[in-house]
């Protein structure tokens, strides 16, 4: 009689689990098909061209399609194949989330610069709420804000931001 009860309760137990795998996989189905991107962890800037589509699934990803894909917390990371370059940013990188952008091995320029004439024409990086962000090996240059500082806000102490960061 043991035997039998046991036996119960592990069909009960296997017909739990199978009820909340179904309905974990239905709910990312549906986040799928909704045409959300799920990333969790890294994300692979591919691009030195400031595309901003929002998809890193099209066959380019941009730092700003990157930034708008990544999750809380995720590192963003740039390809093998950029070894050095800038990225003449259209618009100010605005970010709302704590990152890691990281281009470590790599000569990588963000510049406000939109023309590539030197004349700085936007501000390269605006932080929004209480994100913590991590700038490795990255040259922030040619931004302009308030009092032309490339970053903002400016008063972290980690960057002097009237010059550059």
């Amino acid at each position: 009689m043991q035997h039998l009860l046991d036996h119960q309760s592990l069909r009960k137990w296997l017909a739990a689990i199978l009820a909340l795998a179904c309905g974990l996989l239905g709910g990312m189905a549906f986040v799928y098909a909704a045409g959300a991107e799920i990333y969790s962890g890294t994300l692979t800037v591919d691009t030195l061209i400031d595309d901003g589509d929002g998809s890193c699934n099209d066959g380019d990803c941009s730092l700003r399609d990157a930034i708008a894909t990544a999750g809380d917390g995720d590192t963003i990371l740039f390809d093998a194949g950029i070894a050095s370059g800038t990225i003449y940013l259209e618009n100010t990188l605005e970010i709302s989330k704590s990152l890691k952008i990281d281009g470590q091995g790599r000569d990588i320029t963000l510049s406000g610069d939109t023309g590539g004439d030197g004349t700085p024409d936007v501000r390269v990086i605006y932080i929004t709420g209480t994100s913590e962000i991590s700038l490795n090996y990255l040259t922030i240059a040619d931004g302009l804000g308030l009092d032309n500082e490339a970053c903002y806000p400016p008063d972290y102490g980690l960057w002097d931001c009237g010059v550059g960061c």
